[in-house]
């Protein structure tokens, strides 16, 4: 940044309204990503997937890629009995230096920590981008009141009337990864512009780090990011007369040639292959059937033209939400995304479109583009076009993706941020010599916006998602109960059997009320399983005749104890605890299994065990969702539940416990609610 620049008149005023923008968004954040309806702050909140990065920092300590079998599920590659994860290993790379010192640390615990951390590099990145825009479009103009109070507006805009939140109310690994990707392209996007502007060495080599760490995180703004460094390169090389500037414009492109080099080599070295993924070595593939489907369907590829039409409505449809009475008032659309012409997709969700879910980014990005393009000559904002359009191609990848979800809203973010930020800069160039009453009447528009957008997204944010656990749920519908326009008894549906798929938010309770439900929005017909325990319902209340609580305690070592035994028994379905080794156990599920059902699996992870300690579980048989899970509270009764096995439920009930005095001393204490919510809400 120019040193007369930052003396410019005003820029304190500049600096504190940005201050206050990342504020006013980092307390949404911390409610969001670290509350979220769970009854308290925990900095270490996360959501199953939420441990692949962890899982591949501790390979790559131990000199090698490949991680754990088994230990991602679905998610991995197994080429050659060894297990790879698809994800990039950026932010595995700042995981490992803890790792490091603190190897004992839980997987999970980085997670939501880790997203913060993003999340701060994001606002950072996005406050010098701004500031740089300035420059180069009004140099050391003294900064106004009008124009530090716009600035703050589209920070905590940026921050929090975007994507951002909705992806920072999961804290899972495919949050993280767009997280991460958004603040890295950002922040590649801002060293570019440097690069153009001043093209020192000291300048390219940010840029190059930046451009390599975003493409080590994803492949989209990645790929977006080695584009820029391209063009940024051809562009010194071609235009400029200067050999120096030439020479930093082939070494520009010689940094973003090498992160592709670098990002081709990781994918050869996990899947074989320079670019793109071995689909038919996907665990989900050999697992599913509408995924084989698929991808026979389009060639073996997830992208192609015939997803175009779908996804240009989907993310481009100006009325792409839902509105009604009941908090928080404003939804997510109430079906999945269109399927255009019949064109079979991997998986649609209910998604937020783009103008509509950030309004003031768009607005602004629309007359950025205009701004850029209009630009003449080599300097000011007409520097801004190359790394605008390199960000625009992350964009189009998305266009092209057989998958529709309102988290890859976060892959047109980057540009939004660069063409918003010119946006902006030209309404202030234009308020120049404007009436007091123009910039008052600009400005409160802006402010109003700004507002809309945040409501907007901590609404979408706040919303029940298929990972809730039956705290939030629980907390979110009490709110409803509190704060809806519209009674919330009139909403709720009672009905003797649960419906293949609602509208996310929409409640359903059973006539004797043993169960109250909340619909998540998710379509699981192509996952038979998922649809036969209707994992589109989240339990709010369920009696105690569905969850049962359990401890467990080994009163011997565990290579002294029996192999086998039983804890719970529904029919012929009987839940057991099997020990494995003298260091841990596993549970699993005896009974006759569903033939069609590859998915969820009826037995849980090895879980580490120890002579003395006290383990507690909660098992839910439930017979409206047709549904066995268990929960592993480990030694805390109050921490924050791993589930262990999620199961379809078949045959008869009801539910057996199976108490025992030892050596593995079992016991029931009880469970559910006494469903005093329900019975308000069904019975007044």
């Amino acid at each position: 940044m120019p040193a007369g620049a930052a003396r410019a008149s005003g820029w304190g005023r500049y600096v504190i309204a940005l201050c206050a923008g990342a504020a006013v968004a980092a307390v949404a954040l911390v409610v969001v990503l670290f509350d979220l309806w769970s009854g308290g702050i925990s900095l270490t909140r996360a959501v199953q997937p939420s441990k692949f990065y962890t899982f591949q920092a501790e390979a790559m300590l131990h000199g090698h890629l490949w991680v754990r079998p088994g230990s991602i599920g679905i998610e991995g590659f197994v080429l050659h009995h060894r297990t790879y994860t698809y994800f990039g290993i950026f932010p595995s790379i700042l995981r490992m230096p803890f790792l490091a010192l603190a190897p004992r640390l839980s997987a999970s615990a980085f997670t939501a920590p880790m997203m913060a951390a993003a999340w701060a590099l994001a606002a950072t990145m996005s406050s010098l981008l701004l500031w740089r825009v300035r420059i180069l479009a009004r140099g050391a103009m003294a900064v106004s009141r009008v124009e530090a109070a716009l600035a703050g507006a589209w920070l905590a805009t940026v921050l929090a009337g975007s994507v951002i939140l909705f992806l920072s109310a999961t804290p899972w690994v495919f949050s993280e990864d767009i997280l991460w990707s958004i603040a890295l392209a950002v922040g590649a996007v801002f060293a570019l512009l440097g690069v153009l502007e001043s093209p020192t060495l000291p300048r390219v080599a940010v840029a190059g780090l930046f451009v390599l760490a975003a493409e080590l995180t994803r492949v989209t703004t990645g790929v977006a990011a080695i584009l820029g460094a391209l063009l940024v390169g051809a562009w010194l090389l071609l235009t400029r007369s200067e050999r120096r500037d030439r020479r930093r414009g082939g070494a520009m492109i010689v940094a973003g040639v090498l992160a592709g080099l670098v990002g081709a080599a990781v994918n050869e070295a996990k899947f074989q292959m320079l670019f793109g993924l071995p689909m038919g070595d996907h665990v989900w593939t050999s697992l599913n059937t509408h995924r084989r489907e698929f991808l026979a369907a389009h060639g073996g590829q997830e992208t192609g033209l015939a997803f175009l039409p779908s996804n240009l409505l989907a993310y481009l449809q100006p009325f792409g939400l839902r509105i009604n009475g009941t908090f928080p008032f404003i939804w997510l659309p109430g079906h999945p995304a269109s399927r255009l012409g019949g064109v079979l997709f991997d998986q649609t969700y209910p998604t937020a479109s783009i103008p509509a879910s950030m309004p003031l980014l768009t607005l602004l990005g629309i007359i950025g583009v205009v701004v850029a393009l209009r630009s003449r000559g080599d300097r000011g904002l007409a520097l801004v076009r190359l790394p605008m359009l390199a960000m625009a191609a992350a964009c189009a990848a998305i266009f092209f993706w057989g998958y529709i979800a309102t988290r890859y809203l976060g892959d047109f973010l980057p540009f939004l941020v660069i063409a918003s930020a010119v946006g902006l800069v030209g309404i202030v160039g234009w308020l120049d010599g404007r009436s007091r009453r123009a910039r008052l009447g600009v400005t409160a528009g802006i402010g109003l916006l700004a507002v809309v957008s945040i409501v907007i997204n901590l609404a979408l944010a706040s919303s029940p998602g298929q990972d809730w656990t039956t705290t939030q749920t629980s907390n979110f519908v009490r709110a409803q109960r509190a704060l809806s326009l519209t009674p919330l008894s009139s909403t709720v549906h009672v009905v003797d059997r649960l419906p293949r798929y609602a509208a996310v938010g929409d409640l359903f309770a059973t006539p004797s009320c043993d169960g109250l439900y909340l619909a998540n929005g998710t379509d699981f017909s192509s996952i038979p399983g998922k649809a036969l325990q209707h994992a589109e319902m989240q339990p709010v209340e369920r009696s105690d005749a569905i969850v049962h609580d359990l401890t467990i305690r080994f009163d011997r070592p565990l290579s002294q104890l029996p192999r086998r035994t039983p804890l719970l028994s529904w029919g012929r379905t009987t839940l057991v605890l099997t020990i494995v080794d003298r260091f841990g156990f596993t549970l699993s599920l005896h009974h006759p299994s569903r033939p069609d059902v590859a998915w969820p699996g009826p037995s849980g992870g090895w879980t580490a065990g120890a002579e003395g300690q006290t383990y507690h579980l909660e098992v839910a048989t439930d017979p409206n969702l047709h549904s066995i899970t268990v929960l592993w509270h480990g030694t805390h009764a109050g921490a924050t539940p791993l589930v262990m096995i999620d199961h379809v439920l078949t045959g008869p009930g009801p539910a057996v416990t199976h108490p025992s005095d030892g050596p593995v001393v079992v016991t029931a204490t009880g469970g559910g609610s006494d469903m005093a919510l329900c019975r308000s809400l069904v019975h007044g």
